[in-house]
């Protein structure tokens, strides 16, 4: 089972990282400069989103020429990823040898340059970059067992230069704007008819998604417009019983510039409004020309079924958070619900990409804690030792950062929208705020906030960037705008964290009770921090976060 990186989707540019031998590529005379060259016009006309990790320049200042090695010096100017921690790192190096390195990994010849590849690559796969940018010709030759195994894809010099040119070159200068859409409970009118025949939906596909009376209320209908302009219209079908799927029939017009925002609000709406009383299944029909609604189902963790590409996606969700305590209780009811059975013990952490066997429908499988997650989306796994962070956010920003499934009839800025959110922190929280964490929301007491818990979500991925070049996409998607991140966060670089999975606490947990339950911050949670594993399961048990 393989679900989409993050990245994928229309407004943000996939992330990839470079080796540092591609970098050494371009700052010296090798076969491969003119490729290595290319490589970073293209990340320098923002053509293509690079960055290195955190071993990559532990690397260069082992081999750096003196403190003011000019090399070194350029290559900290480029965008970093956060780190996960060296125990993480090392574990799945470790997994990586027999893999990349298989030969000298049999005869205890892995040299101190080949343990240096390996954490590269491990960090690569740990952040969840789209893939890995590389002359090293060991990685390069198992570039097929990486995709497979890890949902990585390596990239030679030579061909990732042949594959950024064009896309650079070819940019358009004008960018996208920041949409205007509404969503609001519909009826399946004449006019949503029309739309959903004209866009590819068949007479069949919309008679499934039809009341046969008034008195007939499994069936919702909500419509995105901007302005009057029909942008998507959404029909959810509930399901009727524990081993009764719900259903979703998605059509959005593939020409307007507000589509991609339109269809991953309602795929995530259709989601967590499914699964409000228990786990769910959800299936999506196919629908011909709707490649774009396609993709965003797959970005939220819908998986093609064994039919093919002209199937139907289906989707789990899970709806809440499991913790050791509720493991037993809330497998049997996964299992019930969904027909999905998990490890009858709950395993221990060891890292995002440990391995969790699982059956579906009676098929067994592994598939890693990451890709679990995203499948069974809005939901999180808490498994014993797990990382927790707790992370402040203003009451001005919370509300639209953390969400929900009411439609509201105020305006609402399109971070609101997005199943992926973004979160500005400082630089020195990026061993915190890494790729896998989850994190509990509190939203600061300043201004009339709260002064409580009032969500968890997970870090999707993470990375520093320049203030001055963080792109107007990003921006909107942290319900920012330029002057405002200049005050938010001091300094040049800025600390910007994705987070899904965002699941809202029925009862907000207030800072003196989260004392209570021995949280020791003596900054008043001014900024993000670890919290001890026992801490973070009795605020969630306290705040009982679900998908509404």
């Amino acid at each position: 089972m393989t679900v989409a990186d993050a990245d994928a989707t229309p407004d943000i540019q996939p992330l990839y990282l470079l080796d540092l031998n591609v970098f050494f590529d371009a700052t010296r005379k090798r076969r491969a400069t003119p490729a290595a060259e290319k490589i970073l016009a293209a990340a320098l006309s923002s053509g293509v989103r690079l960055a290195v990790t955190s071993e990559f320049v532990k690397e260069l200042q082992r081999t750096a020429i003196g403190k003011d090695d000019p090399v070194l010096s350029f290559a900290k100017q480029l965008p970093s990823v956060s780190g996960p921690s060296k125990k993480e790192i090392e574990s799945l190096a470790a997994r990586l040898s027999p893999i990349v390195f298989s030969e000298k990994t049999r005869d205890g010849k892995i040299s101190t340059n080949d343990v240096s590849d390996l954490k590269h690559l491990a960090e690569a796969i740990l952040v969840g970059a789209a893939g890995f940018v590389t002359s090293e010709r060991a990685i390069i030759r198992a570039q097929a067992v990486l995709l497979e195994q890890h949902h990585l894809s390596v990239w030679s010099t030579e061909d990732f230069a042949t594959f950024v040119t064009p896309a650079f070159e070819d940019l358009s200068v004008a960018g996208h704007a920041e949409h205007d859409l509404s969503f609001r409970d519909a009826a399946l009118t004449e006019e949503a008819k029309v739309f959903l025949t004209d866009h590819g939906a068949s007479e069949q596909a919309i008679a499934a998604f039809s009341r046969r009376d008034a008195a007939d209320k499994r069936f919702r209908y909500v419509a995105a417009r901007e302005s009057t302009a029909l942008v998507a219209f959404a029909a959810y079908r509930s399901s009727t019983g524990p081993n009764d799927q719900a259903g979703l029939l998605l059509v959005a017009d593939p020409r307007h510039p507000a589509t991609s925002t339109a269809v991953d609000f309602l795929v995530e709406h259709a989601v967590r409004t499914s699964v409000l009383s228990r786990p769910s299944r959800i299936e999506l029909p196919h629908i011909s020309g709707q490649s774009v609604t396609r993709r965003s189902a797959v970005a939220n963790g819908f998986l093609a079924s064994e039919s093919g590409s002209d199937g139907p996606l289906r989707k789990i969700s899970i709806g809440t958070v499991i913790t050791p305590s509720t493991w037993s209780t809330m497998r049997d009811r996964v299992e019930s619900s969904t027909g999905l059975a998990l490890p009858r013990d709950c395993p221990m952490f060891e890292n995002d990409e440990q391995e969790v066997a699982i059956a579906l429908d009676g098929k067994g499988a592994t598939v890693s804690l990451a890709d679990l997650e995203s499948m069974m989306a809005p939901g999180l796994f808490l498994l014993p030792g797990r990382p927790v962070a707790i992370v402040p956010i203003r009451r001005v920003w919370a509300e639209d950062l953390v969400g929900g499934v009411q439609l509201g009839l105020l305006p609402k800025p399109e971070a609101a929208f997005r199943s992926r959110r973004v979160y500005f922190a400082s630089v020195t929280n990026q061993y915190n705020l890494v790729r896998g964490r989850p994190i509990i929301i509190y939203e600061s007491g300043k201004k009339g906030g709260s002064g409580a818990a009032v969500a968890v979500a997970r870090v999707s991925k993470a990375e520093v960037l320049s203030k001055v070049h963080a792109p107007e996409a990003l921006l909107r998607a942290a319900v920012v705008r330029g002057a405002q991140l200049d005050k938010l966060v001091k300094g040049a670089t800025v600390l910007a964290v994705w987070f899904d999975n965002v699941m809202r606490f029925e009862s907000p947990v207030s800072f003196n009770r989260m004392e209570g339950f021995g949280m020791d911050d003596k900054t008043k949670l001014v900024k993000s921090h670890m919290l001890k594993f026992d801490t973070a399961v009795q605020i969630l048990n306290a705040g009982r976060p679900n998908a509404r």
